[in-house]
């Protein structure tokens, strides 16, 4: 069970060749003639080291423009950095309106702040660390959360909604994509016969340290009287209605519907690709990069169309270094 676990996350079936080292400088001298793709790293204080990440520039990046909006996209389990090229980020960008996206490598875990363990603080890194480091490097609307975004896939799309409330004004926008909401019984624990990644516990805990990790114990903490909960201006939530983990982890399926029933003025559904020129539908369906893949232009669409854009008169000068 734990090798089937772990593929959903780790194989891509196609080999995508590397970004190539930022030259800020360089980029910084001339308009990007086309959406490109760098891999840098940044400082996380919240992590006491540097952590890898790729950044997508769109076309007609420049600090003689406007500042763009930005977004920080979150892998899925065992994905890294490269999963941002994987699911096809760089074509799927070029198709929306202009913003920056900066993706981490954040390993295995689900960007919390860890209850146990080395207790890595992954939230901080991405929610203060990232969020500081990108409006200092690149040219990109300053302290403003309505130019923000966070979209994740998998354990990314739980860490989207999980970041949201846990760090909430940060982002105005959240999307998740295909995400994973499991009950605590469902994460291994001393004792236990689970075959679920044992890596897991010092992520989550148990008890109250569960229960500030989990989405769904952070909605009903937040819930208003109108019955919504969730801390983004906007929101949306896609996953393939032949999602394998819908079934395994019951509590996806359920905590979707409520959340569906409860935001009805947010995209909420668990649904078809929306193309329907897949070869394999139940790829087009599944937890798979077929499927996210398919998604992705849609999705970035929406996402562009939620980011606040620069006006005319913003500030034209950026840092560089």
């Amino acid at each position: 069970m734990l090798r089937t676990f772990l593929a959903l996350f780790l194989v891509s079936p196609t080999a995508i060749a590397e970004c190539p080292p930022l030259d800020l400088a360089k980029l910084h001298s001339s308009p990007a003639t086309e959406t490109t793709c760098y891999s840098y790293e940044f400082d996380s204080p919240s992590l006491g080291r540097k952590v890898e990440a790729n950044v997508f520039f769109p076309k007609g990046y420049s600090t003689k423009s406007p500042r763009l909006p930005f977004a920080i996209f979150l892998h899925g389990r065992g994905g890294g950095r490269a999963q941002s090229e994987d699911i096809g980020m760089r074509d799927a960008l070029d198709r929306s309106r202009g913003f920056v996206i900066v993706a981490p490598s954040g390993g295995s875990k689900y960007w919390v702040n860890n209850a146990r363990g080395a207790k890595e603080k992954w939230g901080d890194a991405v929610a203060k660390d990232l969020v500081a480091d990108i409006e200092r490097r690149f040219h990109v609307i300053q302290n403003d959360p309505s130019a923000r975004a966070l979209f994740g896939i998998s354990m990314g799309g739980a860490g989207v909604v999980q970041l949201g409330f846990n760090h909430r004004g940060v982002f105005g926008t959240g999307l998740s994509m295909s995400p994973v909401f499991r009950r605590e019984k469902d994460i291994w624990k001393p004792g236990s016969k689970s075959e679920e990644p044992r890596e897991d516990y010092d992520s989550f805990g148990v008890g109250a340290d569960y229960r500030a990790r989990s989405p769904r114990h952070l909605c009903e903490k937040s819930r208003a009287k109108d019955g919504t909960c969730l801390p983004f201006n906007q929101f949306r939530l896609d996953i393939g209605e032949g999602d394998e983990l819908l079934n395994k982890y019951p509590d996806t399926r359920d905590f979707i519907r409520e959340l569906k029933s409860s935001h009805p003025a947010s995209h909420i559904q668990i649904g078809r690709c929306p193309q329907e020129n897949c070869e394999d539908l139940a790829e087009c369906q599944g937890h798979t990069y077929t499927y996210w893949r398919c998604a992705l232009p849609e999705e970035l669409k929406w996402l562009s169309d939620q980011l606040k854009r620069p006006s005319p008169n913003s500030p034209r000068s950026t840092t560089i270094r």
